[in-house]
């Protein structure tokens, strides 16, 4: 927590390690904070990829996500690899 409306993230996600992003890990950790009376309801949190801005509206109860987005990898799928997934 850097104050009530900032918070720094870094996310470990298994099987790919550190991450420079990740929107789940950000709205969840900013619904903690504002549940656990840390933030306020509209919170920027700052990944290692850029900032996110997340809004918990109290009206229906959605988190918002914003933020800037860019093309990380490009892969192909092979049918060999999918097999192993069933």
């Amino acid at each position: 927590m850097l104050s009530r409306d900032h918070i720094r993230l870094h996310v470990w996600e298994r099987g790919a390690g550190r991450t420079r992003a990740c929107g789940s890990a950000a709205c969840a950790v900013a619904v903690a904070a504002i549940r656990t009376g840390r933030a306020d309801r509209r919170v920027r949190v700052t990944l290692p990829g850029g900032d996110l801005t997340i809004f918990w509206r109290e009206a229906d109860g959605h988190v918002l996500m914003t933020g800037p987005v860019a093309h990380e990898f490009t892969g192909h799928l092979t049918p060999d690899m999918l097999a192993d997934a069933a």
